[in-house]
């Protein structure tokens, strides 16, 4: 059987409560590891209270920080930080890099994809 699930509705929603470990940013994405080993990797273009990820460096801001809340639409996941920082991936096919959205990797091994 696969590790790998495809996007379930409840995915995102892990993320909640856990906090932010490390960030890490290269030509491909964002990459946060969480206090529990959890890894989220983002590809698609992505902005922190509003400003892209691309042309800001502040996603340094997101270390120590546990996630209050996850949100999931059809267009967008929206992440919401204690003391405030909103980090919103777009899901639009306008927005897709690859080599998918995004995804989760969780400390027992489970990969979880948005395409």
């Amino acid at each position: 059987m696969s590790n790998i699930q495809d996007q379930p509705k409840a995915g995102i929603h892990m993320l909640t409560g856990l906090t932010v470990k490390a960030v890490s940013t290269d030509q491909d994405g964002i990459h946060l590891t969480f206090s529990d080993g959890t890894r989220l990797m983002i590809y698609n273009y992505a902005t922190l209270n509003g400003r892209s990820l691309e042309t800001t460096n502040e996603t340094e801001r997101l270390l120590g920080l546990a996630v209050l809340s996850c949100d999931q639409s059809e267009t967008t996941i929206t992440l919401m930080f204690r003391d405030g920082p909103l980090l919103r991936v777009d899901l639009t096919d306008q927005a897709y890099r690859g080599p998918e959205a995004l995804q989760i990797m969780t400390r027992d091994g489970r990969i979880i994809v948005w395409n």
